[in-house]
């Protein structure tokens, strides 16, 4: 992957300076990072199931988006002149990771939360890290390919997620006969679709991929084609806290035009299961940082 810099970094870093220090002077938008200064703790928000960008079992976090947190770890140590920082995880679930984020739980949320106009009511977003589309899968043997096809169909959704908001527009406005059945975690859904309880899962197309490669037999299961949305993937911070977002999306543009988010990104998604290549999107978002909102593919539905 070629290095990603451009002329803008300069610009970018003396603005990020400025909103540090005008944080830092203003109680409430430099909330986070006093907090962070006095306990000398940074709390991440972690997926239990969400790998390759998140994933924690037995006290150890692992995953694309962990590993970015945990660069964002160190700037935020260096940037508060700290000796040490300690990391703690705290567990959220698809339904609850906003909340634990604008609550205080979780001073940043590292794994797969989509930048929705939404979303946007309640909590920030960095920049982009991964661009996804939702997307379904099914047994090869069932022949679904579109989703027109899953009227009169049992679906799984995960609660909180995109693809729950998607398919219940789509249910309400054209496949009115679709039964939506709602699961707490991937995996639960995924049982549910080897059990043929559910005749397809619709998610994210990263994280099915990953689902169908966990899976016992990956071949019996097919992805379906065509993306209904563009979803900008990103660490998710509290509202009204430009200097602890600036030091986030400063460490993802440093990453970025260092070239070192190649290294990262190649380690969870270039692998002997999963081979996905950066696409043009993200690339573009790697040269020139954005903070792009999901957009419905010619759906007119807001995410």
């Amino acid at each position: 992957m070629a290095q990603y810099g451009l002329k803008w970094q300069k610009t970018f870093s003396w603005a990020v300076v400025l909103a540090v220090a005008c944080g830092l002077q203003s109680g409430a938008q430099a909330q986070t990072l006093e907090k962070i200064s006095k306990s000398k703790v940074l709390n991440i928000g972690v997926r239990e199931d969400n790998l390759p960008f998140a994933g924690y079992s037995q006290g150890v976090a692992s995953g694309y988006s962990i590993d970015l947190c945990q660069k964002v770890a160190e700037q935020i140590r260096k940037e508060l002149k700290l000796s040490e920082l300690r990391v703690q995880y705290v567990v959220v679930t698809a339904a609850d990771r906003l909340a634990k984020v604008r609550d205080g739980v979780a001073d940043i949320e590292c794994g797969t939360t989509v930048n929705t106009q939404t979303r946007a009511k309640d909590v920030e977003f960095s920049y982009a890290h991964f661009i996804a589309g939702t997307r379904f899968m099914s047994k090869q043997s069932a022949g679904l390919s579109d989703y027109t096809q899953l009227n009169n169909q049992a679906v799984g959704i995960v609660k909180g997620t995109t693809a729950e908001k998607l398919f219940n527009q789509l249910r309400d406005d054209t496949l009115k006969s679709m039964k939506l059945v709602v699961f707490s975690k991937n995996q639960d859904a995924m049982k549910a679709l080897e059990a043929g309880s559910v005749a397809a899962v619709a998610q994210l197309d990263i994280l099915l991929e990953g689902m169908r490669q966990s899976s016992a037999q990956p071949a019996q299961y097919a992805i379906s084609t065509k993306s209904l949305s563009i979803e900008p993937m990103t660490l998710m911070v509290r509202k009204e806290d430009p200097a602890f977002k600036a030091v986030v999306d400063k460490t993802l543009a440093n990453l970025y035009a260092s070239g070192e988010i190649s290294s990262i990104y190649e380690r969870w998604f270039k692998t002997s299961k999963l081979n996905t290549p950066v696409s043009l999107m993200l690339a573009d978002c790697f040269r020139r940082p954005c903070n792009s909102r999901a957009t419905a593919l010619g759906l007119g539905y807001m995410l």
